[in-house]
């Protein structure tokens, strides 16, 4: 039986080997949930022109006079979006339908529900629905682009209190004198696609899900409580029965300094609590165990997957995913961090090593109905660990651990010739999107979703949902380094930091370019010339994922010296490989996405080639050092650390 990566690479090969390596990805949310309520993201979120889970556009809102429909309405998305993953709302934008088609015209605000259009009075509207506080903010903007018009913008944050459930009636009168509900006390409504309705089976295990995150911090507190009144009890009975004496001090100082055992149940745990046995491993200095915890961490995994799979009830398989398959891998995150931030990064290397022996063996697991219906198949394993391991290599980036960042970047396919030359995080993305299951604009999305759902990896930033973003674009921009100069092909980097603004990723940018050490720690043995064409690479590929939405900007650079480094080598004259075989020369411009730009030696002219920097000790076959580049010495002194 051919296991289903066989099945996903063989539907698609045919396409891929005719355009190599110039594969679109794309997501099926156009929206990136950053908070921003500018004119220029007002503006972008016009120009989508279609509505999706994350946007909704209305003509207007009367916050005066009585209920009417528009008013249901609105509480009804609010709700549905706070209770799903967020999302804008845009006002101001007329939906049109003329012989099946659907289009949507930005006619404005009119001026009378414009006196009226503020928060102070929205929110307590909406409220008045709920027994719970529902976060929105809005903007109001007069765009030039349209006239002069006015336009509206509010953005729902994902509650933390979902699901949100109506407490009465949302009722209005129609023209004809006769009641009409939008939705019903005790109705949970969700997003679906450009809709919202109420909760099917599918979202109510999604919201079940959302609690079980939320809940598993306070089980992992009551279930060390309980551990450690066991302990006292055991003790107080032993004292009592004169079988034991109380401990003398040196006894609980030795107590105290003992690593604790690694069971079962302890992959599970809650992420606070795992550190805190992390920690309390550390400080024991007891190697051993951890090593037992990442040795056997993958095959824990498995047999969870194999436990769900006995179930043909959808909602015990989720609850496993839940509760074992997902705690698992949030916890392999927490160790990775927590021997970051102790000093301990020698154990590094194997978090990365456990994570990709849970890749790797996706390809070869069956993944049967049950399993599929609670959306655990290949690429969500993949896409899960990829999460995990860019939450890794953010917060490293972040804390100055410079020398460890590319361990979680430069892991190859090794199971298929075919992606041998992929890193991890490209042949995720790539699946995921294959399947039109990326819920997000690229990985810097997806993964700080991920972050801020998770209260112990949002901590990391004290919140700050700008820091998160960030760091995410600059080790997003990284990846995308290491995988051009690998391969060659500067298609093989797909920058999902063009989401943002060019000011998230300019620091490492700026970093790598003025700091021989971090140069040397994030990007060995890159020249001058190598850095300066993979960024201007990067920086046309990353206006092009941005396209027509507010993101990032072609040679918008705030650092001067960045300007001044790029000016002064001039773009090289790349040659591209076309489909049937024949090389054509093309002038001093940069490719554009989905071009396979390939010189006879399989490199980029102007001395990119691939194999530059491989972990040492494992050269490529294709590997060729130009040994007349100049180099980057690192000094004797570590990296500073910040946490």
């Amino acid at each position: 039986m051919r296991s289903m990566s066989e099945e996903v690479s063989q539907g698609h090969e045919q396409s891929v080997r005719d355009h190599p390596d110039g594969e679109e990805i794309v997501a099926r949310s156009q929206v990136v949930l950053d908070g921003d309520l500018s004119k220029a993201k007002l503006i972008s979120l016009i120009l989508i022109g279609r509505e999706e889970e994350a946007l909704d556009y209305k003509q207007s809102y009367n916050l005066s006079g009585k209920v009417t429909k528009d008013r249901v309405e609105m509480v009804r998305d609010v709700v549905a979006m706070a209770n799903t993953s967020g999302g804008y709302i845009v006002l101001g934008v007329n939906e049109n339908r003329s012989g099946g088609t659907l289009t949507f015209e930005p006619v404005g605000i009119s001026e009378e529900h414009l006196k009226s259009l503020d928060i102070d009075k929205l929110k307590p509207q909406i409220e008045s629905y709920l027994n719970v506080s529902v976060p929105i903010k809005l903007q109001i903007h007069r765009l030039d682009e349209h006239g002069g018009r006015c336009f509206a913008v509010v953005y729902v944050e994902e509650s933390p209190e979902s699901p949100i459930i109506m407490e009465k009636d949302g009722q209005y009168q129609e023209e004809i004198g006769k009641s009409k509900d939008v939705f019903r006390a005790g109705d949970v409504v969700v997003r679906d696609g450009a809709s919202s309705r109420g909760a099917d089976q599918n979202a109510v295990r999604e919201q079940i899900s959302k609690m079980r995150r939320r809940e598993r911090e306070r089980w992992t507190e009551e279930i060390l409580g309980v551990r450690e009144l066991v302990e006292r009890i055991d003790q107080l009975v032993g004292v009592l029965s004169g079988e034991v004496s109380l401990p003398s001090a040196g006894d609980t100082i030795r107590r105290a300094s003992t690593s604790p055992r690694f069971e079962d149940a302890d992959y599970f745990l809650g992420a606070a609590g795992f550190e805190r046995m992390v920690f309390g491993t550390l400080r024991a200095g007891s190697d051993i165990d951890l090593m037992w915890y990442l040795n056997n961490v993958g095959a824990s995994f498995y047999r969870a997957v194999e436990e769900a799979a006995r179930y043909e009830d959808v909602a015990q398989v989720s609850r496993i995913r839940d509760n074992e398959l997902e705690p698992l891998l949030d916890n392999l995150t927490v160790l990775a961090i927590t021997c970051a931030r102790y000093q301990r990064p020698q154990f590094l290397p194997n978090v990365r090593d456990a994570f990709y022996r849970i890749y790797e063996r996706a390809h070869t697991t069956t993944f049967g109905p049950s399993l599929q219906q609670a959306e655990i198949i290949i690429s969500w394993v993949w896409e899960t660990v990829i999460k995990r391991v860019y939450t890794i290599g953010a917060t490293l980036l972040r804390g100055g651990f410079y020398n460890e960042v590319p361990l979680f970047i430069r892991q190859e396919i090794t199971w298929d010739d075919w992606y041998g030359n992929e890193f991890w995080a490209r042949h995720a993305l790539k699946m995921r999107a294959r399947e039109n299951r990326l819920d997000r604009r690229g990985l810097c999305a997806i993964t700080e979703q991920f972050i801020k759902e998770r209260e112990w990896f949002y901590q990391q930033y004290g919140e700050r949902e700008d820091d998160v973003i960030s760091a995410l674009c600059q080790f997003d921009f990284l990846q995308c380094v290491h995988a051009i100069h690998e391969s060659g092909r500067p298609s093989a980097g797909y920058p999902s930091f063009g989401t943002y603004y060019n000011h998230r990723t300019e620091p490492i940018i700026g970093k790598v370019i003025k700091d021989d050490r971090a140069r040397e720690a994030l990007l060995p043995q890159l020249s001058d010339e190598e850095l300066a064409t993979i960024i201007k690479i990067l920086d046309q590929r990353a206006d092009s994922v941005s396209g027509l939405l507010n993101g990032w900007t072609l040679n918008d650079w705030r650092d001067t010296e960045i300007e001044a480094f790029l000016d002064r080598y001039p773009d090289p004259v790349l040659c591209v490989m076309m489909d049937n075989g024949s090389k054509a020369s093309c002038p001093p411009q940069l490719p554009s996405l989905g071009t396979a730009e390939r010189t006879s030696r399989g490199g980029l002219a102007g001395g990119l080639t691939p194999g530059r920097f491989r972990e040492a000790g494992r050269p490529g076959p294709d590997e060729r050092i130009r040994h007349d580049s100049p180099r980057r010495r690192l000094p004797a002194q570590p990296p500073e650390t910040r946490w």
